[in-house]
């Protein structure tokens, strides 16, 4: 009789846990789908979750019409595939220059090459953001001009915040060295 009811009572217990997994699972189905699709949180192939994040912040900054958001939407995603394939040669180039710098023989005119080339794929970032900008800034309102304009600028404070000061690099430079005055 005894085992009988601890059976009756984990059968109870089994289906009551049954029961509430099903809730749980319905539960999370109905709210999925009253709040629509996820948003993306990677990009595809084509970046698009990236230049769609780029373009809604342009559209809640400077009140982009429909049309403006459709043209700031195609430059972002233009820009993000140009920058990123450059940054990736950046890393490249990177990983080159320590490699060569650490090496048995390092090669001071093969540095010099490779340093270069990291100078000049800076250049090509810098042209890509500034042909963005001014693209973006074709589709503007006089009025959204000067907000944009604020928009570059404190991302241009905003990196020059980031970065270390000149000669000043992790206490590296010359002024990290023991003053010799008074010897």
């Amino acid at each position: 009789m005894i085992a009988t009811n601890k059976y009756k009572i984990l059968i109870w217990l089994v289906v009551i846990l049954f029961a509430m997994n099903l809730a749980t699972i319905g539960s999370l189905v109905y709210h999925t789908r009253q709040s629509g699709e996820p948003e993306p949180t990677t990009a595809d192939a084509s970046g698009t979750a990236t230049s769609d994040r780029g373009a809604r912040f342009f559209r809640d900054q400077l009140a982009l019409d429909p049309n403006q958001m459709l043209s700031f939407r195609e430059a972002n995603r233009v820009y993000n595939r140009s920058t990123h394939q450059v940054a990736r040669e950046l890393e490249m180039l990177r990983m080159l220059l320590v490699s060569e710098m650490t090496g048995v023989h390092p090669d001071s005119a093969h540095i010099d090459s490779i340093s270069g080339e990291i100078g000049n794929r800076h250049r090509e970032l810098k042209r890509l953001t500034a042909a963005y900008y001014l693209e973006m800034r074709t589709h503007c309102t006089p009025e959204q001009k000067t907000k944009l304009d604020e928009i570059f600028l404190k991302m241009v404070h905003q990196d020059e915040g980031d970065q270390p000061e000149r000669g000043r690099r992790m206490g590296r430079g010359w002024d990290s060295l023991p003053s010799r005055r008074g010897r």
